[in-house]
């Protein structure tokens, strides 16, 4: 990369700083400023000259200029380029004083020796002038020295006639006039008349020529007249080849990801998402400068989790139409979740209204950008267009949205909003990384066991988005891997609506064996996913997910072969002693449906088997902790037991069990939430039961 492609931290790259030489010129402007380099050069100028560039603010002005200039000076015994930036004495109360020093100092440099009277006769003119300002002439005034003063004339005469007996042409290039105030504006315009008519002076000046007529007049059209007093020579700058900035962009946009881990580019949404919204807001260089370099930050915090056309497409909005990248912001649980609104209150079809008169309302703010605006929402979030009369999107796609990462997704757009990860979620490339290592048990395992229970939830959520993409090779590695760390995980959910994470590990895992389609080759794998199941909660669990248990099974093998898993796992029970069940993660549940399944004489055995564990005090201990359900109402939570069903297997002698595990030196060392499982248990023992939330 050579150094005018220098990106990103690179002179060229800033944002503001304009070309300063013709080689580094990327835009076929050099022609042009060359062209009015020799213009410049042989224009008849006895009587003094003024020419203006004009284009629009950030086109390029200062560029042209800078290269007219490096032109001009290659014959510098023949011309002399001298600048003059207002805009560095913005606010100055003496323009023209400090119009002809600046001019001055500059050509009282070494190199332009042959003009030193020049630069004296502007010096002495100078200071004539500086009486001008009302402050100063009150002064001289006082000291009657006001008389005193050179003639004006005198002086403008003297220049003159230091000028007409040069052999030099004097070039005075003014920038950034345009970004004056009106009345800085007007005062310049004002400087520029009074000296334009000095022999060999050519004024090159560079303006946005509405906003500075604007400036002149009571109305552009009154301004553009005294414009026209003024300005002899006038030429817009060139308009950029409509293929210049988009190469330009894709050049830099490649270089500045070059290097970083990304997720692979949707080349379809990319072409939509730049033609139809990126594109049209670059207007000029300096809009593809300030976009390439506000967004390297928002690369590395959320590059990773966030699709790459819609994070350059919010980037380009936020950067270079913030006012409606704020109206997006501020109505973001419409862009992901139209119809819902904010007032859960009302019915569907006020809340459809509702949603529908906000996003309306928001195309009616964008204007003349409206068609940008519209093409934001229906390529970052599809979701709207049912509420703007197009097509639909359920809630099946949003799987798929967060899948691919894009803002559609809530989650997802709520990690752009908030530039990073919230605590416990797992990146974007975590959940990747995990899909892959499916069919690779030591990696598998490796990943699994290095995230916390927070991240390990969030990354059983994130992996059934995957669903698709998991490979039917994949269960007998991957299903025993997840049901060995469901115990990891807790039985009971965040709230009255939410999913408890065990559940969510369970919906992975049946995600999985549902990849073998055929149930004979099911049963085959099922037997050596068993043997690789670490406990008998893992083997319950398994079971139970593939047979035919009404409201449990999901049928995925023969009912004889349910049949058979089954009589295998009551064997593997009945054998278990109190020590092995007291580790068991699902202990009640499994105790509980297997003495449902059986029957007749194998049902009491189970049971005289299972009341024998009550003598210690651990599986009594195991028993409850694996009862505990919770009752949310109004915000609120209360524990419950499955006392019921713990009496169904293990009778009334379990009360006496627990009354023994209370007094026990086992219990004085447990946590208190532990101890209260225990003292609840006492309570239900006496017959006591809580009130349902419906009866207080």
């Amino acid at each position: 990369m050579n150094s005018d492609q220098n990106a990103f931290g690179g002179k060229y790259f800033d944002a503001d700083r304009p070309v300063e030489h013709r080689q580094q010129d990327r835009l076929g402007r050099r022609s042009f400023a060359e062209a009015i380099a020799r213009q410049v050069r042989v224009i008849p100028a006895e009587h003094g000259f003024t020419i203006a560039v004009m284009g629009e603010w950030g086109s390029g002005k200062t560029s042209v200029l800078n290269m007219v200039a490096e032109t001009l000076e290659e014959e510098e015994d023949a011309t002399a380029v001298l600048r003059f930036n207002p805009w560095l004495f913005g606010g100055a109360n003496d323009l023209v004083t400090l119009f002809f020093r600046e001019l001055g100092a500059q050509l009282g440099q070494d190199r332009f020796d042959r003009l030193k009277g020049v630069a004296k006769a502007l010096a002495e003119l100078g200071q004539v002038l500086v009486p001008k300002s009302p402050i100063v002439r009150l002064a001289a005034k006082l000291t009657d020295r006001w008389t005193e003063q050179p003639s004006l004339h005198d002086k403008r005469q003297k220049l003159r006639e230091a000028l007409a007996a040069s052999d030099s042409r004097v070039v005075v290039l003014i920038d950034d006039i345009d970004r004056l105030e009106d009345s800085e504006t007007r005062d310049l315009m004002r400087l520029v008349r009074l000296t334009s008519d000095l022999p060999n002076v050519v004024f090159l000046l560079a303006f946005d020529s509405r906003h500075v007529a604007r400036s002149l007049g009571e109305n552009e059209m009154e301004g553009q007249r005294y414009l026209d007093k003024i300005v002899q020579v006038s030429y817009d700058l060139p308009n950029i080849h409509e293929t210049i900035l988009p190469g330009m962009f894709f050049s830099w946009l490649e270089e500045l990801i070059r290097g970083r881990d990304f997720a692979q580019l949707d080349s379809e949404v990319w072409a939509r998402a730049f033609y139809d919204v990126i594109k049209p807001l670059l207007g000029n260089l300096r809009d593809v400068k300030r976009y390439l370099y506000s967004i390297p930050v928002t690369l590395d915090t959320v590059g990773q989790e966030v699709a790459l056309a819609d994070l350059f497409s919010l980037e380009a909005v936020r950067i270079l139409r913030p006012s409606m990248f704020n109206d997006l912001r501020a109505h973001a649980e419409y862009l992901v979740h139209p119809g819902s609104g904010s007032q859960l209150w009302l019915n569907a079809e006020a809340r459809d209204r509702e949603t529908e008169e906000i996003l309306s309302a928001m195309l009616e703010r964008a204007g003349d950008e409206r068609v940008i605006l519209s093409s934001v929402l229906a390529i970052l979030f599809p979701a709207t267009q049912g509420f703007l009369g197009r097509s639909s999107y359920g809630q099946n796609w949003i799987a798929s949205w967060r899948r691919q990462r894009r803002v559609a997704c809530e989650e997802v757009l709520h990690i752009y909003l908030q530039a990073g990860l919230d605590e416990g979620t797992i990146p974007s490339r975590e959940v990747q990384e995990l899909v892959e290592a499916l069919t690779d048990e030591e990696k598998l395992t490796s990943l699994l066991d290095a995230l916390d229970g927070q991240k390990f939830e969030a990354a059983l959520e994130r992996l059934e988005d995957f669903e698709n993409d998991f490979p039917a090779e994949a269960a007998p590695i991957a299903v025993p891997a997840f049901v060995n760390r469901m115990g990891r995980l807790s039985p009971h959910s965040a709230g009255m609506f939410g999913v408890s994470p065990r559940l969510k590990a369970y919906r992975v895992v049946l995600r999985l064996l549902r990849r073998i389609d055929n149930p004979d080759d099911l049963t085959t794998s099922m037997y050596a996913m068993l043997e690789r199941v670490d406990t008998l909660s893992g083997w319950f669990a398994l079971v139970e997910m593939v047979g035919h248990r009404q409201s449990i099974g999901n049928e995925l093998v023969s009912e004889d072969q349910a049949k058979c898993l089954e009589d295998q796992f009551v064997n593997r029970l009945s054998s278990a002693t109190a020590g092995q069940l007291t580790c068991e993660w699902d202990l009640f549940a499994l105790c509980l449906r297997t003495v449902h399944w059986i029957g007749g004489e194998e049902k009491d055995k189970l049971v005289t088997r299972l009341r024998e564990h009550l003598i210690v005090g651990e599986f009594v201990l195991a028993l409850l902790c694996t009862s505990v359900s919770y009752m949310y109402s109004n915000g609120h939570s209360e524990k419950r037991l499955s006392w019921d069903g713990l009496v169904e297997v293990f009778g009334e002698g379990l009360a006496d069990s627990v009354d023994g595990l209370a007094r026990s030196a086992l219990y004085r060392d447990l946590p208190q939430d532990v101890q209260d499982t225990i003292n609840l248990a006492q309570k239900y023992a006496t017959g006591w039961r809580p009130e349902e939330w419906s009866e207080r």
